[in-house]
């Protein structure tokens, strides 16, 4: 059981920190972490009223307090709780994930997280973590957008 309160923990961290960079303006958050051939990488997006935003257009959800000292230091923090919430796997002798993604509804205080295991970068000389975030945030814009 404490493997699981751990990665529920470390979850809850990120998404505490996300919460934090958007100042709670944001109907949900979509957290991604990647870790494949040593290259670890986090990132984030947020959707409100149906629109999604990346961390450099929050200002127009209302968002004060950003400066670039304040999303690298949110970028900093949250591939550490990435790397650390890792160590928990490796600490408890199961396969490590090479992905995760978080969908935090801030409405309902709702989390649902998805891992995957397979390779999505390292196995190829053009694609990079940044590219597969952002069909990621193109996914579900699209999907936001119909709805």
């Amino acid at each position: 059981m404490i493997f699981e309160d751990n990665i529920s923990m470390k979850q809850k961290d990120m998404i505490s920190l996300a919460l934090e960079l958007s100042e709670s303006k944001a109907d949900k958050i979509y957290i991604y972490g990647s870790s494949e051939a040593g290259i670890v990488s986090f990132n984030c997006f947020f959707e409100k009223k149906n629109m999604l935003y990346t961390i450099n257009k929050l200002p127009l959800i209302g968002v004060k307090q950003l400066s670039n000292d304040r999303i690298f230091a949110f970028l900093k923090i949250g591939s550490e709780d990435f790397k650390e919430l890792l160590e928990f796997f490796k600490n408890d002798g199961k396969e490590m994930p090479t992905q995760i993604k978080i969908v935090f509804d801030a409405n309902n205080h709702k989390a649902k997280a998805q891992y995957s295991y397979e390779l999505f970068h390292s196995d190829s000389e053009t694609v990079t973590p940044e590219e597969i975030f952002l069909r990621w945030y193109e996914e579900v814009k699209q999907e936001v957008e119909r709805n």
